[in-house]
């Protein structure tokens, strides 16, 4: 921003005032406005409104110079009221934190500001003469103590922390730090310090150790396997998940989920283990949590799988994924299959252009796609039997077939909302983990 400089501006707007009366007086002459105007009658009552012209014009150059000098008066005054606000807050907050004084050799105290009744809450006449009685003696004796041991070589006086106590007994931390003066013979003539009041940094430091700590609590004795990544990368682990890859922590850090030496390169469901593990990632630091089987490798190459949940947290602006990995035994194995064969079937059947529905054991229908339903001409055929959508026995024969476990076909004449049409139909059993029929396709 330009410095205002009102003599400048005086002079502008002086200059500019002459200048456009002599422009103006040269172009009101009578030979300018021969030249100019052919018009007798346009030319006398110009000639006749000369001072007028003249007053005029002269009259807008001194209102626009006037304004011009107000708003930048006013600019001025209101960043000058800005700029006093703002010292007003530095120094009602240097009164706050810090409170400044001066010791004369072998005389303490010869200033304190009033920043001892704000930090402290005594009065400086009286701290002056009880400051010992009070608890401060420090703020004198580490003065003297470091002059004595430093007088020869004068090194640069170090910062202090001392605990300390208010008049009303709250507890404060402190930080000290003086620098002493010299005359032109190199004698120290006083010492100078200031007291800056560090209790709200201190207690956020002792805050934020607490919390680490619970959370170094947490994270080793926890009896799970816990995971902390960053992007697509272990960037902490706690000892469970050492033993479960029977790797050391530093061998499992930095490296990726999909690394080849803790999975193989396609998962059992033959997705590639670099695409499915890049998409649980993104999908949980998109603030989605993810829960997943996941086959890893030990470090001897032997197969394991787990039960991957994967969990987004901030830090520091950054997000994070915290995983909990826990290792599955056959029973669950068996239910996370389950659960992914019917995952799966409830993809191909949404994804087909054929005619595909599932159904339960009771033969009431558990999933359909689009085309069945434009076959069968029921808005919802979700949850109904398969027998009031199929009157046709042969087809209630294949339902019932399927039902115990046994493949059927039917291919014949189905009264559809189409009409009478020919259809040619497969029908496919599904089991349980215990190979029990289970409906089917």
């Amino acid at each position: 921003m330009k410095k205002y400089r009102p003599q400048k501006f005086m002079l502008n707007a002086l200059l500019t005032f002459v200048l456009t009366g002599l422009v103006l007086s040269l172009l009101l002459q009578d030979f300018v406005i021969d030249a100019i105007i052919p018009n007798t009658m346009v030319w006398f009552y110009i000639n006749q409104a000369k001072p007028f012209i003249l007053f005029i014009a002269l009259g807008i150059v001194f209102v626009f110079f006037l304004l011009r000098a107000v708003s930048k008066q006013i600019f001025l005054t209101r960043n000058m009221e800005e700029s006093r606000m703002n010292q007003i807050q530095i120094l009602e907050s240097v009164k706050k934190e810090l409170c400044f004084f001066r010791h004369q050799p072998d005389k303490p105290f010869d200033f304190l500001s009033v920043g001892v009744y704000e930090i402290f809450g005594y009065q400086r006449d009286d701290f002056k003469v009880n400051f010992r009685k009070y608890g401060f003696g420090f703020l004198y004796d580490t003065v003297k103590d470091w002059f004595n041991e430093s007088q020869e070589n004068m090194i640069v006086s170090p910062e202090y922390e001392y605990p300390c106590y208010t008049s009303d007994g709250k507890k404060k931390h402190i930080q000290l730090r003086f620098s002493p003066f010299f005359d032109d013979q190199g004698i120290i003539t006083h010492i100078e310090g200031v007291i800056r009041d560090i209790t709200r940094m201190k207690e956020a430091e002792d805050k934020l150790a607490e919390k680490e700590l619970m959370y170094h609590t947490l994270f080793e004795a926890n009896n799970e396997a816990v995971v902390i990544l960053k992007a697509d990368k272990f960037i902490d682990c706690n000892k469970k998940v050492s033993e479960l890859f029977e790797a050391t922590i530093e061998e499992i850090i930095m490296h990726t989920p999909y690394s080849y030496r803790f999975s193989p390169s396609t998962q059992p469901d033959g997705r590639s283990s670099r695409d499915k593990a890049l998409e649980k990632i993104r999908l949980a630091l998109s603030g989605h949590p993810q829960v997943f089987a996941w086959q890893h490798l030990k470090s001897s190459g032997q197969p394991i799988m787990v039960e991957v949940s994967l969990k987004r947290f901030s830090e520091g602006g950054e997000f994070y994924l915290f995983g909990i990995l826990r290792e599955l035994d056959a029973e669950v194995l068996a239910q996370h299959n389950l659960k992914t064969q019917r995952e799966n079937i409830a993809h191909i059947i949404q994804n087909s252009p054929f005619a595909i529905c599932s159904f339960n054991r009771m033969k009431v229908i558990t999933e359909a796609n689009s085309p069945f339903v434009s076959l069968t001409g029921k808005e919802n055929p979700v949850n109904q039997n398969a027998g009031v959508l199929f009157g046709e026995d042969c087809l209630q024969n294949c339902f019932e077939q399927c039902c115990r476990g046994e493949k059927a076909t039917y291919s014949g004449s189905y009264n559809s909302s189409k009409g009478n049409i020919f259809i040619q139909a497969s029908f496919i059993p599904a089991f349980t983990s215990l190979q029990e029929p289970d409906g089917g396709i």
